[in-house]
């Protein structure tokens, strides 16, 4: 007999104090007659592991799970543990007439991987994630990430649109969540967190993974439209070809990213930014321009490619040795390229617009500000 076996059989025989075995002392004790047994303590504990990995590989199979909501669909909070009931959540928004979240909050309550909806399942004819929510029937609730992460989304869709976690939300909002390894290929309104936000808001979130698109392009958020992106930032690599952004595509309609900063390779043609690819009629505050590079031909800078009809951008700051891989040189327009901050200046707490040092963020010097207690690791193109 194994380990392996002599611990299940442990576990089947109820785990008595009196089943013997005859090896591994760390974990037995002796009984009345000098025979080694397995403790009761350990035994719970195995048990209880090999309960959890059982759950967790029955529960996540690919297929969407509504069983959360339809047991109580009238209840105002909802709480999601698994990749299925997550998918589940793009299934329930079509039926009625829309809505049918408003008011209502969905709280993860662990880390999800998505790979059973990822690259080389059958997921979405092959496509990978099925974003949740789209023009027709958007997100209109809260999203609470709880501080949890979401792992390896995956969507390759050349010709989609609105594409992210979240197609499209519409008065709604996603706190306190990261999104780690996210690959998303797609055609336009491209964001990791969302495809595009109306009158909404996302908060304390973060992304990092690889995005390609054509148009509005988004590390976080692809169209922000009256909306605002607050406390968040991103180290995705981004490329695209019209309005690409490190954090976000397009901001307009009074949109609005504070204390933010990202720090991603961002590559396109024209209208490029290391935050924002276009700004018209919204305003970029208090946040930081951490890229490598930024590079396009047309309208291209360090903190916004392009910004028109009373944008507002003030107290932004950009990495000095960004660089435009194009050959283009960038804007110089102040506003738009940001204050000139050092990699040496990075290394402490001055280098960084002051509400990126405070609550809600973790900041230590020689890091990056980062969330939910952690700090992020310094990029090696800042590393001093």
């Amino acid at each position: 007999m194994d380990y392996q076996e002599t611990l299940l059989s442990a576990k089947m025989l109820s785990c008595r104090d009196e089943y013997p075995i005859k090896t591994f002392n760390n974990i037995f004790e002796m009984n009345k007659t000098g025979e080694h047994t397995v403790s009761t303590r350990w035994c719970v504990f195995i048990a209880m592991i090999m309960a959890m990995t059982i759950s967790t590989m029955a529960q996540n199979t690919g297929t969407p799970n509504t069983t959360w909501f339809d047991a109580n669909p009238n209840a105002t909070s909802f709480t999601i543990s698994t990749a299925d009931e997550l998918a589940g959540l793009a299934v329930i928004l079509p039926r009625g007439n829309g809505g049918i979240f408003t008011g209502k909050t969905i709280t993860l309550a662990n880390d999800i991987d998505l790979s059973v909806y990822g690259e080389g399942t059958a997921s979405n004819q092959g496509r990978g994630w099925l974003p949740i929510g789209n023009s027709f029937r958007p997100f209109t609730g809260t999203f609470d990430g709880a501080g949890y992460v979401i792992k390896n989304l995956f969507v390759n869709h050349a010709f989609g649109s609105a594409i992210g976690l979240f197609g499209v939300i519409s008065q709604g909002s996603v706190r306190n969540l990261g999104l780690e390894n996210v690959n998303i290929t797609a055609n336009s309104t491209v964001g990791s967190v969302t495809g595009q936000i109306q009158s909404g808001s996302i908060i304390n979130c973060y992304s990092s993974g690889t995005l390609k698109g054509n148009i509005v392009v988004g590390g976080l958020v692809g169209d922000l439209r009256n909306s605002s992106i607050t406390n968040c930032y991103s180290i995705a690599t981004v490329y695209g070809n019209n309005v690409v952004g490190g954090l976000v595509g397009e901001i307009w309609r009074t949109g609005s990213v504070t204390n933010c900063y990202s720090t991603g390779t961002v590559a396109g043609k024209d209208n490029v930014g290391g935050l924002a690819g276009s700004v018209t009629s919204g305003n970029i505050t208090s946040s930081a321009a951490l890229n490598l590079s930024v590079s396009g031909n047309d309208f291209v800078c360090r903190v916004a490619g392009l910004g028109k009809e009373d944008f507002i951008i003030s107290n932004n700051v950009a990495f000095s040795e960004m660089s435009n891989d194009s050959g283009a040189v960038f804007s110089n327009d102040g506003d738009l390229c940001g204050e000139d901050i050092t990699a040496k200046q990075l290394q402490t707490a001055s280098g960084f617009p002051t509400p990126l040092t405070q609550d809600p963020w973790t900041y230590e010097p020689g890091k990056l500000p980062g969330l939910f207690g952690n700090t992020v690791d310094m990029p090696e193109h800042i590393v001093e």
